[in-house]
């Protein structure tokens, strides 16, 4: 057993608090990805985790073991750094043994256990060399490597891929998933990058603010946002977010826009008549064409678009409002054009527009 269970956990420096009456169980066997922007606190979550920090308030357990107190190198973890952290005037073979020559292990023991990592990980005809030799997605390996070594029951990735260019990121992501699913372990992974967490997350944390805004599944988190700040800062490009009044006549609409509401979302929303509440759609549930046909559309002048091979994106102004469509096939796309966005009126959500807590 590997689950990892953080309990009312709370942690200032000085007099700035950064995580506050924090909770999170991570079952064993479960990739749970830690998201949140800089300064949130994720990266102090997985020190005291580690160790490396000590809690001011709630504890910490391992596998149902209660472990606050307990020395770092009796933790069972296994942290990979951002930096990689990488000794340098060590080789490869070196840097990955180098835990297990610290235990006083023997050194046939570790030579099998070094090869099996090396070859696990594309590494075994790099052995001899040292880091200053290596492109940074190799050095990123011998770091992920250096810590599989240790067979820790946890597994701590600090923003791992955040130092190795974009082509090279999209394919340690794939190897980072396929590694975790042999290894069959606990892993509690900390980025920024909101692509990196869908990708690789079992389980989702979002983290703002030294609190917890929502926990899930990649669905979860994406589709049915808890709260603006959630909605806001995962997806690409960003969810819309236009604030006005719900009103009715005959049936619930959205003002700027009178954008008539499917009837289940009237009924849902019907104790909001005549109040301010903010929209939120993704703008993939927004499509600009040119001809709207017989469909509810919205008249829009294009500010501008970016085609990127795939799909094109339509930056939008309308009703004072800009707004971020996907291009239909016979969109205009030059700036200063009319065109006409459809809505995928079954996407829609809605916030408080003080609170910003979905309603």
């Amino acid at each position: 057993m590997a689950e990892v269970a953080l309990t009312g956990v709370s942690k200032s420096f000085g007099e700035t608090p950064v995580l506050n009456d924090l909770s999170l169980h991570v079952p064993d066997g479960e990739l749970c990805v830690v998201l949140g922007p800089s300064g949130c606190g994720k990266s102090t979550l997985l020190r005291l985790v580690a160790g490396l920090e000590e809690t001011d308030a709630g504890h910490i357990h391992i596998g149902g073991k209660d472990i606050t107190r307990t020395p770092p190198s009796r933790r069972g973890v296994g942290m990979v750094f951002q930096n990689y952290a990488l000794y340098p005037h060590m080789t490869v073979a070196e840097n990955i043994g180098f835990p297990m020559r610290l235990r006083k292990e023997r050194t046939e023991a570790i030579d099998t256990r070094v090869r099996d990592v090396a070859a696990m990980l594309d590494l075994s005809e790099l052995l001899q060399r040292r880091p200053r030799e290596l492109s940074g997605g190799q050095r990123q390996r011998v770091a992920l490597g250096r810590a599989i070594a240790q067979k820790p029951a946890v597994y701590l990735l600090d923003e791992p891929l955040s130092n190795v260019d974009a082509l090279l990121r999209v394919r340690m992501r794939t190897e980072l998933a396929r590694l975790w699913r042999s290894l069959n372990a606990t892993m509690i992974y900390v980025t920024h990058d909101q692509s990196e967490a869908l990708a690789l997350g079992s389980k989702i944390c979002v983290l703002n603010e030294g609190r917890i805004q929502q926990a899930g599944s990649a669905r979860d988190i994406y589709d049915a946002p808890l709260n603006r700040f959630v909605a806001g800062f995962v997806g690409t490009p960003p969810i819309n977010f236009v604030e006005g009044t719900l009103q009715f006549d005959r049936n619930l609409f959205f003002e700027p826009w009178k954008l008539p509401l499917p009837l289940e979302a009237s009924a849902q929303l019907a104790a909001w008549k005549g109040h301010r509440v903010v929209l939120g759609v993704r703008p993939e549930a927004l499509e600009a064409v040119g001809d709207p046909g017989t469909s509810f559309a919205i008249k829009a002048e294009v500010e501008s678009s970016e085609y990127l091979g795939s799909v094109t994106w339509i930056s939008c102004r309308a009703s004072g409002q800009t707004l971020i469509a996907r291009a239909g096939s016979d969109a205009p796309r030059k700036t200063g054009a009319w065109c006409h966005i459809r809505v995928d009126r079954t996407r829609l959500r809605w916030f408080h527009p003080d609170t910003g807590v979905r309603v």
